[in-house]
């Protein structure tokens, strides 16, 4: 196994499970039998998703299931099935707290047969086969006329026209490609040193995030919501008004959404901040998608505190931007490296030391421009839920598809059981920007 998706396998734990939760809706009915034949023509390509895990000496590596079958990774709710989005969002959150069979491959699909006019389906699956960005292009080789190419790798990056955004809000260029290393690239590698050390210094040194409801003891129970869609050409207009990324507007709505919960139980000034952990796409833009996970990390300061949403916007431009021009993605993606090769116990403590930095995980995936048809059925709303580590109690996850953006909000139902308060409250935050 790759050492940074070992990394990922092994921050696995009772109340912060590794794993990517994604609900997809379609317009027609889906049988357990029909999608689980959809999965075996169009899945079967890529090998990874017929290997489990087994660990060897506390190091973890894949291995072929010898009685894997599709069937086994599919299931339907037969009893008490949810009717509306309530009972959908209860569901949600107890398979979010519900561990992976550890005897087959580190994914599962549930099929609700009849939802509405249609069907949904839950998808699980292990952070450590892939990133969000992957998995987005296995859920394209799923859809009526797609290409599916090797086991190995997937097709191409995105495409501009395909990310519904500009993709400088989601790439960061990798100073080392996977290429035979040449004396230039040496020499770039010692001139970013002093940056690279700087970098490491801020994960060792940033200290605990302020103590708020989103911070504290966690349990198993989870709780998870999302935000009705939003329209992603007035999200642009709204982010061209501002001189900012989608990104950025996102990120300062959200900020404003969390003060809006937070001001019943406490008093706060303009400079409160709470602190995110943000992914950062490391692939080229032609580097061929593979499945693992590629991809650093930045921590980012919210300004959580101001009231005025167009100073926030100009706080989390300035932000971001730094962040993205920084070695901090290519720091933590070293060190989620070194960590995969190291004892277990060495994680665990350098987990528990970089999640107390954080109140959230904020992600940002760009999705298919267009409804994916698949076996016949439109794939009408898809939305996903980021896994926090250690003691992140809370994970933000951005949508974009087919048009449209959607926010999803997961959270330790001990720490906050009402995640669609907080919900309303960035709805809020949508109306002050005149979504």
């Amino acid at each position: 196994m790759d050492p940074v998706d070992a990394a990922w396998w092994r921050m696995d734990s009772p109340t912060n499970r590794m794993t990517i939760v994604a609900v997809m809706r379609f317009d027609g009915p889906f049988t357990a039998e029909a999608f689980t034949a959809l999965l075996a023509e169009r899945l079967a390509p890529f090998e990874r998703f017929r290997l489990r895990v087994r660990a060897t000496g506390g190091r973890p590596h894949w291995e072929e299931d010898p009685d894997f079958d599709f069937s086994r990774q599919v299931v339907t709710q037969t009893e008490n099935p949810p009717t509306d989005d309530a009972g959908l969002k209860l569901l949600v959150g107890e398979m979010m707290s519900a561990p992976l069979a550890a005897d087959r491959p580190p994914w599962q699909f549930l099929v609700i047969e009849r939802f509405a006019e249609g069907s949904v389906v839950i998808a699980r699956l292990h952070h450590a086969i892939a990133d969000g960005l992957a998995l987005i292009h296995v859920l394209k080789s799923l859809a009526d006329g797609a290409e599916v190419s090797g086991a190995a790798s997937l097709v191409a990056m995105p495409r501009a026209e395909d990310a519904e955004m500009d993709e400088s809000e989601l790439e960061f260029d990798d100073p080392m490609p996977a290429r035979r290393v040449r004396f230039r690239d040496l020499v770039g590698w010692f001139r970013r040193l002093p940056s690279l050390t700087i970098a490491l210094l801020k994960f060792a040194l940033t200290g605990r995030d302020k103590q708020s409801r989103f911070r504290g003891n966690q349990g198993e129970e989870k709780r998870v919501d999302w935000s009705s869609e939003l329209d992603l050409k007035a999200l642009r207009r709204a982010a061209i008004s501002h001189s900012a990324t989608i990104n950025d507007v996102l990120l300062a709505v959200l900020s404003g959404g969390l003060r809006r919960y937070l001001e019943p139980y406490r008093t706060m000034a303009e400079e409160f901040e709470l602190r995110a952990i943000i992914p950062v796409n490391l692939r080229h833009r032609h580097e061929e998608l593979g499945l693992g996970n590629r991809f650093g990390l930045v921590i980012l300061a919210l300004p959580v505190g101001l009231r005025n949403l167009a100073a926030r916007v100009r706080e989390v431009h300035g932000r971001m931007l730094e962040a993205r021009q920084s070695m901090e993605p290519v720091a933590a993606f070293g060190l989620l490296s070194t960590l995969g090769r190291a004892p277990g116990f060495l994680e665990d403590v350098a987990v528990k030391r970089l999640s107390a930095t954080s109140s959230a995980a904020i992600t940002h995936v760009p999705g298919p421009r267009k409804h994916l048809i698949l076996a016949g059925r439109t794939l009408s709303e898809l939305m996903f839920w980021v896994p926090r580590g250690g003691s992140v109690g809370m994970g933000i996850s951005i949508l974009t598809y087919a048009g449209t953006a959607r926010i999803g909000l997961a959270t330790d139902a001990g720490l906050v059981p009402d995640p669609d308060a907080l919900a309303r409250g960035i709805a809020a935050e949508l109306g002050d920007l005149g979504l």
